[in-house]
């Protein structure tokens, strides 16, 4: 069975490294940067992939990491095609 490479493993690149790039901040806090370098509102993004901005990146699932970085890696398309 082929397995299909994820799309968006840049942006699952750049959203990981900003989620655990600061110790112990929550969510919301580590992706602030992130998101306002794409206009995105960091608790509206966190919400759209159904998590709580008040997490924690270590309690993240793989799954979590590929929706967030679904939405951001969209967010960075749109903005290269403006």
């Amino acid at each position: 069975v082929a397995v299909k490479p994820f799309e968006y493993i840049g942006a699952c690149s750049r959203v990981a490294a900003a989620a655990f790039g600061h110790r112990r901040k929550i969510l919301r806090a580590a992706l602030r940067p992130l998101a306002k370098s794409m206009q995105l509102e960091p608790i509206q993004w966190i919400e759209s992939c159904e998590m709580d901005p008040t997490t924690r990146a270590e309690t993240l699932t793989e799954e979590d990491f590929r929706a967030l970085a679904r939405v951001f890696g969209e967010a960075q398309r749109c903005a290269s095609n403006a």
